[in-house]
């Protein structure tokens, strides 16, 4: 079916003597996730889709085998990456840590784009209560209670 619609764009773009080439981009790359989200937006009749409020993609790149992750946050004309130190011994698991880091980097109002959080941390964020210890349950909470009071929103891509 896709072909046929391109088949059919590019034949009414030869008819009007313009040269249209059109190649297929998987929509997992960031800025095609952002077409692909605008275009959503625009076909539900959204009349501001989400993505034009201020908001940064965050990328958290975690290797078991390191004590560190890699945070790195992209917003409008900036760029911030930071390695975060990993305490294994702590109550926090240690992909929890690092979305915690993450989220320490918004700014007021902002709305956090996360890519690559682990299935766990994902879930302690949604829902700290999940957290198995008490500890890693009141630390989850808080952040999130100090995101939320900074207007901060946090989606997982």
């Amino acid at each position: 079916m896709l072909s046929e619609l391109t088949q059919e764009v590019q034949k009414e773009a030869g008819e009007r003597g313009v040269t249209l080439r059109a190649v297929y981009a998987p929509r997992t790359r960031r800025h095609m996730l952002t077409a692909h989200d605008l275009a959503n937006g625009a076909r539900k009749g959204s009349a501001l889709p989400e993505l034009l409020l201020p908001h940064a993609d965050v990328l958290i790149e975690q290797r078991p085998a390191l004590p560190e992750a890699r945070v790195s946050l992209r917003r409008s004309g900036e760029r911030v990456s930071a390695l975060v130190p990993l305490d294994p011994l702590s109550e926090t698991p240690p992909s929890a840590q690092a979305l915690l880091a993450a989220v320490t980097l918004a700014r007021p109002g902002e709305r956090l784009l996360v890519r690559r959080a682990s299935k766990v941390a994902q879930a302690l964020w949604l829902r700290p209560e999940r957290a198995l210890l008490p500890a890693a349950h009141a630390r989850l909470a808080q952040a999130r209670a100090q995101a939320e009071a900074q207007g901060v929103e946090v989606d997982f891509l």
